[in-house]
């Protein structure tokens, strides 16, 4: 059984990415390699949003999808965001989900002070402990860009939603 990561939620716009086995318009995978030669890999997630690109790489279209999770952000705020892209928190699960091999969707909500450190995480959903301790830990070690508010850097929530599966 191969572990399978499908992020979800606003990530996936109509889950148009689900079911696809390659990358598609729109359609980004995340891929995990087997040994340091980077010959042979696995595609274990897929998101809407490219998995390596920081957010100021983000097309306005990216953005505007990522922000759209947010309630009444203006157009020159920004949310938080992962320093190094999305993979700084997905790869690290991916790996994880390799050993506990859970099923189900996981929703947390991890707060970001102005400084760009994680917090505190919520955990919103999740089919167990080791599900939640996994998304939320990997989540909590990440580093962050914080989130702008009126220009300034400010304390915002930042959204990881994850469909764990076994294939």
């Amino acid at each position: 059984m191969k572990p399978l990561l499908l992020l979800f939620g606003c990530l996936l716009i109509s889950g148009s990415c689900l079911g696809q086995s390659t990358q598609g318009p729109g359609c980004y995978s995340l891929r995990q390699y087997f040994d340091d030669t980077k010959m042979a890999s696995k595609e274990v997630g897929y998101s809407s949003i490219p998995f390596n690109k920081k957010y100021a790489e983000l097309t306005v279209e990216q953005k505007r999808l990522f922000k759209s999770q947010y309630d009444a952000m203006d157009e020159a705020d920004e949310p938080p965001y992962p320093i190094g892209g999305l993979k700084d928190i997905f790869d690290p699960i991916a790996r994880g989900q390799s050993s506990i091999l859970q099923h189900g969707e996981v929703s947390v909500d991890i707060e970001i002070d102005a400084a760009g450190a994680a917090v505190t995480a919520r955990v919103l959903k999740s089919p167990g402990p080791l599900a939640s301790q996994l998304v939320a830990g990997v989540a909590l070690l990440a580093k962050y860009k914080p989130g702008i508010c009126g220009g300034t850097p400010c304390a915002m929530s930042f959204p990881v939603r994850v469909n764990l599966g076994v294939r």
